[in-house]
């Protein structure tokens, strides 16, 4: 039943999609809000590569960014970082193709932690069964003990005299017959 479970869990770990969110959020005035987003992997101090996004847009599939807005703010969640890990921004694109840079993070490559997310799993089994595994071990050590301990027994030795008398009276008696 136990191998089920793991196994059961197994495989959903490898049927679902871990996605390690990542969320920026860009704060804006009021009198912004008309103009396009911009989202852009820093290349230098000033200057970034990526794209811009009009006011509304919900989802970048191939950037694999999600956008969701606020009066103030649109936060962007990177589901899959299309150029890699790196200094990220969000900003506005004004009238004359200035970028205000709002925010900006930087953003790792979540993939250690995706790997950890499945190897996690294969080490739960291991736990119970080294817990299991010791107590039998410790328990065998001790009976082993034990047994060592009762090998010799502690005899007084006045009372062995006495009794090696006996056994000699015994055998002088014997011989006498």
């Amino acid at each position: 039943m136990l191998l089920f479970h793991i196994a059961l869990m197994l495989g959903l770990v490898g049927v679902c999609q871990c996605h390690y969110a990542q969320t920026l959020t860009c704060p804006h005035e009021a009198q912004q809000r008309g103009l396009h987003r911009v989202w852009c992997k820093q290349n230098s101090t000033l200057c970034c590569h990526g794209f811009a996004f009009s006011n509304g847009t919900r989802s970048l599939e191939s950037e694999g960014v999600q956008v969701q807005y606020d009066n103030s703010a649109f936060t962007i969640t990177v589901l899959q970082l299309s150029q890699g890990p790196g200094v990220y921004w969000c900003g506005l694109l004004d009238r004359d193709q200035t970028i205000i840079k709002l925010a900006e993070a930087y953003f790792y490559d979540p993939t250690p932690v995706y790997i950890w997310s499945i190897f996690r799993w294969l080490l739960m089994p291991l736990l119970p069964l080294s817990v299991i595994f010791m107590h039998f071990y410790t328990k065998r050590k001790v009976h082993k003990d034990k047994v060592g301990e009762n090998l010799y027994e502690d005899f007084n030795m006045s009372s062995m005299a006495h009794r090696e008398g006996d056994v000699q009276h015994d055998d002088n008696e014997m011989d006498r017959q």
